[in-house]
């Protein structure tokens, strides 16, 4: 009875330690937890700040461009308005230009025609006076004949100054036309020049108005993935951490397990197997499976030290590292080279409650 009373109370405080361990577990995996919330609260906080410091840049940059193009604004508003000014004066040359050619263009047509007609009258001068000289002989209205030439020269004299006149006025005239033609053509000429730049720079305004749309929108897109990629690089980076904390505590724990100097030893051996470039170095036993937490305590307890064992291909490699290991005295380790090892056909008792702890690991075959 009083085995039974001893062995029940050492069940019971069995059963308080591993409702305490539990209750530890549950408290330090909570406060892992939380301290992965304030991590990743922390990174989103710099996120922000870096955000807020990027927004005031942009705020600012964003009112020295608005500026900017309001100086633009006004500026492209005055040199619009020079150019409608301009066009407007040259339009009212034009339609001055157009009245004073049509002035002028009946008076050159009633010159033309009074040039016709003199030209008829000289011809017909030119008649009677081939018709005087042809009665020269005869006695007419004049007394004389020197009273008679005298009058038809005076007559003819008259004439070809009328016609000179007339011609010269005429020509006077013609040049003034084709000055006339000559800078409406030319004033033509810039009112299409002029219209032709317009119409390019109002394209190219559009354009470029296009293109600034579709480079703030591409520019909105990437800011959203660089944000994005902050907040995914903030939480890596917090996982990053707990997980190097997890390493660090296991590693403390699995140093705990061994002596001193198979802790260094084991430390020495992949260094070697790093420095050689050893392929056939394997690592630690332990290393090489997996187990569940429900079979831990067992595999544990049934391989013991077997698990700081340092797998190898051959004994070729375990030597080479146990020469350097040797050389620099930094621990000890016990090889398992795989050349050297046989396996031994095994039986299993076959009960309900008993299975192979093999088949409880999982590894690379």
């Amino acid at each position: 009875d009083g085995h039974k009373k001893e062995l029940d109370g050492s069940n019971q405080q069995q059963k308080d330690f591993q409702e305490k361990e539990g209750r530890l577990t549950a408290l330090e995996q909570e406060i892992k937890e939380e301290k992965q919330h304030i991590e990743l609260l922390l990174a989103e906080k710099r996120q922000l700040d870096h955000e807020l410091e990027s927004q005031v840049k942009a705020k600012a940059q964003t009112e020295l461009r608005i500026r900017d193009h309001e100086d633009n604004a006004g500026t492209t508003a005055e040199i619009k308005q020079r150019n409608q000014e301009e066009l407007k004066a040259i339009e009212d040359e034009i339609q001055s230009k157009e009245l004073e050619l049509a002035q002028v263009i009946p008076e050159f047509q009633a010159r033309e025609n009074e040039e016709r007609q003199l030209r008829e009258e000289l011809e017909q001068v030119d008649l009677q006076r081939q018709t005087l000289y042809s009665k020269q002989g005869r006695s007419g209205q004049f007394k004389s004949k020197a009273l008679r030439d005298d009058w038809i020269r005076r007559e003819m004299d008259e004439i070809q100054q009328s016609y000179n006149m007339q011609t010269s006025q005429a020509s006077v005239t013609e040049g003034a036309l084709q000055t006339l033609r000559s800078q409406l053509q030319q004033v033509s000429e810039k009112i299409g020049t002029m219209r032709e730049q317009e119409t390019s720079r109002k394209v190219e305004s559009e354009s470029l108005l296009e293109e600034m749309t579709l480079l703030k929108v591409e520019r909105d897109k990437l800011t959203d993935q660089r944000k994005e990629l902050w907040r995914e690089d903030a939480k890596l980076d917090s996982t990053l951490n707990n997980l190097r904390e997890e390493r660090h505590k296991a590693e403390r724990a699995l140093g705990a397990t061994m002596d001193k100097s198979t802790g260094a030893g084991l430390d020495a051996v992949r260094r070697i197997a790093k420095t050689l470039n050893l392929d056939g170095f394997y690592g630690p036993l332990y290393e090489l499976f997996n187990v569940t937490d429900e079979y831990d305590v067992a595999v544990n307890v049934t391989a013991g030290s077997s698990l700081f064992h340092v797998v190898v291909d051959t004994d070729q490699t375990a030597t080479r590292i146990l020469e350097a290991l040797n050389k620099e005295k930094a621990g000890r380790v016990t090889f398992m080279p795989l050349n050297r090892l046989n396996t031994k056909p095994s039986t299993y008792p076959e009960a309900e409650d008993a299975f192979p702890m093999i088949k409880k690991l999982t590894f690379d075959p």
